[in-house]
């Protein structure tokens, strides 16, 4: 009887030993995704901040543009008409730029509330922490 418990014990251990090891596994699994997620969403920020950059210049070269046309506009009132065209369409790449802008930053705020949530998912994955393996 003994003999039967002490086998039955040591299967029970084996078994446990293999959940672990599989639950190391995969914590592992989830570390590294996790790791790859923060950088990816590292280079999304990063992107996007150049990207709002850029087209801050843009907007800043587009005010430039406006201020020399309505220099055109008042030494040769004769080219009024083809100048005002050009204006219009100025304002409306200046539109079409802000709106860009205002995407960009929906998703910059996107890419910074996903590096949090990551952040939160590491923090609460923090106890499946693995042992330095050893060389």
């Amino acid at each position: 009887m003994e003999k039967g418990n002490a086998g039955k014990t040591q299967q029970s251990t084996i078994n446990i030993q293999e959940l672990i090891s599989k639950l190391q596994l995969q914590s592992k699994e989830a570390y590294q995704n996790m790791t790859l997620n923060m950088e990816l969403i590292s280079q999304s920020v990063s992107m996007s901040e150049s990207v709002q950059e850029s087209f801050s210049i843009i907007t800043q070269s587009v005010g430039a543009i406006s201020d020399i046309n309505t220099l055109v506009a008042t030494a040769a009132p004769e080219q009024s008409s083809v100048t005002d065209e050009i204006a219009r369409n100025v304002v409306n790449t200046s539109d079409l730029i802000n709106e860009n802008v205002a995407a960009i930053n929906q998703t910059q705020q996107a890419a910074t509330e996903l590096s949090h949530l990551s952040a939160s998912q590491r923090d609460s994955l923090s106890f499946f922490k693995l042992g330095r393996e050893k060389s």
